[in-house]
């Protein structure tokens, strides 16, 4: 799946980004992502003409209004881009909700976002 090479294109420079995991031992800020799920979009007997994936972006930082700063700077970079990035043709993508979150582990707090982005497979 080349939807990871998009987000990582667009998140790294606002904080360290990771697929799936943060490495243990990672704190301050950062990123994770995840695919939580991808549609394809058929039309008739054709393959898939566009994949919507739902996209879980994790953001974490050592107090609440670091990770809100982030969080802005996160929404600002995925919401309705479009355009061809990484080599993926990217159609849409949008927001979808968010939640507040605490890694009690860390102490760190963190926000959860969603995003909708319709690609070409």
């Amino acid at each position: 799946m080349n939807i990871g090479k998009v987000i990582y294109s667009k998140l790294n420079s606002i904080a360290s980004t990771f697929p799936v995991t943060a490495p243990q031992g990672t704190t301050g800020n950062h990123i994770v992502y995840h695919v939580i799920d991808v549609v394809p979009a058929y039309a008739k007997e054709t393959t898939s003409v566009f994949d919507d994936y739902r996209i879980q972006v994790d953001i974490y930082s050592n107090s609440y209004s670091g990770v809100m700063t982030l969080s802005d700077s996160v929404r600002t970079a995925l919401d309705r881009v479009s355009g061809t990035i990484e080599g993926v043709e990217v159609s849409d993508m949008r927001f979808d909700g968010a939640q507040d979150a605490y890694e009690i582990s860390t102490d760190e707090f963190g926000v959860s976002q969603d995003y909708i982005i319709k690609v070409r497979p």
